[in-house]
Order: C-alpha cells, then sequence, then structure tokens
C-alpha cells in the first residue's frame, strides 16, 4: 500500500550550504520545512574550500554559535584575506580586515566534507526542520496548493506550498521546470587536489587567486 505524501510549508531541494541556511532561516521565522538531499552526509564536494570574513558574519546571523564554532574548529584555517595574481605577475592583496593578524581572523578554510557536515547538524538541532537524506527528487508537479515533488527510486513524495531549489547548477528542477538547462558554450567546470608538504604559503592565510592567460576567465586557486 502506497502511504500518503509529507506535507510542510517549504520544501528545500539540496542541502549544501545553500540549503542548509534557507532551512535555518525558515526555523528562525518558524517556518516548517522539509530539506532533501541525494547524498548521505557527511560527504564530499569539489569546491576551494574558502570562506571570506562576510561568509562568517553570515554563519553568525544564521544560528546562534554557528560561527563561533566554525572558528574555533581545529580543522579550519585561519585567514586574512586574498590575494590576486594578474596574468603580468603582478599582485594585490585584499586583507579581510584593517586589523590584520589581530584577535581571531575573520575568514578560513576548510574542506567541503567538514564544513557542510557541520551546517546539516545545525539543521539537525533546528526547530520545524526535518532531514531527509539519500533521497532524489527526479519529478515537480504543480498542485492547486503548490508542489508536489516525487522520488522515482523509494517512491517518496512531498506536498510543499513552495520550493527552493538549492541543488546547485545540476538542479533538476531548474533544467525541467523552470527551463533553465546547462548551456555547454557557457560552462565551465573546477578541478580540486589536496597536496602535503607545500611551502612559501602566506603566513596569515592569504588565499592565492592566479589568473593566467591561457586559463581566462578561470584561473587558479591556491
Amino acid at each position: 500500500m502506497t502511504s500518503g505524501p509529507l506535507r510542510t510549508e517549504a520544501l528545500i531541494v539540496g542541502a549544501g550550504p545553500g540549503g542548509c541556511a534557507a532551512a535555518l532561516s525558515l526555523a528562525r521565522q518558524n517556518v516548517p520545512a522539509i530539506l532533501v538531499d541525494k547524498a548521505t552526509f557527511p560527504r564530499d564536494k569539489t569546491c576551494g574550500d574558502a570562506l571570506s570574513g562576510k561568509v562568517m558574519r553570515a554563519l553568525d546571523r544564521l544560528a546562534p554559535g554557528v560561527g563561533q564554532g566554525l572558528r574555533t574548529d581545529t580543522r579550519q584555517l585561519p585567514s586574512w584575506g586574498v590575494t590576486f595574481t594578474a596574468p603580468g605577475g603582478r599582485s594585490l592583496r585584499v586583507p579581510f580586515s584593517r586589523e590584520t593578524g589581530m584577535g581571531a581572523a575573520p575568514g578560513a578554510i576548510m574542506p567541503r566534507l567538514q564544513f557542510d557536515a557541520l551546517l546539516v547538524d545545525e539543521v539537525r538541532k533546528a526547530p520545524g526542520i526535518t532531514l531527509r537524506e539519500g533521497i532524489t527528487l527526479s519529478t515537480f508537479e504543480r498542485t492547486p496548493s503548490g508542489w508536489l515533488a516525487m522520488s522515482a527510486d523509494n517512491g517518496t513524495r512531498i506536498e510543499a506550498r513552495l520550493i527552493i531549489a538549492a541543488d546547485g547548477a545540476n538542479s533538476r528542477f531548474a533544467k525541467h521546470v523552470a527551463g533553465l538547462p546547462m548551456e555547454p558554450r557557457h560552462h565551465c567546470a573546477g578541478v580540486r587536489a589536496y597536496f602535503h608538504g607545500v611551502q612559501g604559503l602566506d603566513p596569515l592565510g592569504f588565499i592565492e587567486l592566479i589568473f593566467l592567460r591561457e586559463l581566462l576567465p578561470g584561473y587558479l586557486w591556491i
């Protein structure tokens, strides 16, 4: 026998930083929501892993203690700014704070495997938010009261007044409902690797963005 659909005010598709931020914001407003992700956390994600000072301030606004918890996490590397290097070799250092090197660093570097898991743990504690992992929502239908989202894998059905599509560049909702398919001529991909024993890094953890003529508009990140 098929069970009835889950019902909620808002359905958030994708539990990355955007989806978790939406869930925590709704929790602050006492709006019930279901957050769905195809993966089971912790899970890795290709990324530059950098968190600017603006990101840290946003975390402080999302939920009490999130930003401070990240700052004191021994897995993160403190960062005081970013260095841009042009194709001609000239560099521009942009600090995140005027008090560079004093007190706690305004930015941080943390692998997405750990950062996303930290945010998901905050969502688990948020009142009114239900997290469903390992579910791929493949079909979205309009209903008189909002939306019906369905999974072809396990038969999960969710009814919601609002859908927040936070499932990234390969969003099924964006492609099939919003009519925003990926454009191959305007598409870039990221490649990430971790190296050990690298020497000569900035002592204040400045993120290094290096622009090479043959890669423009792409860049290298260290």
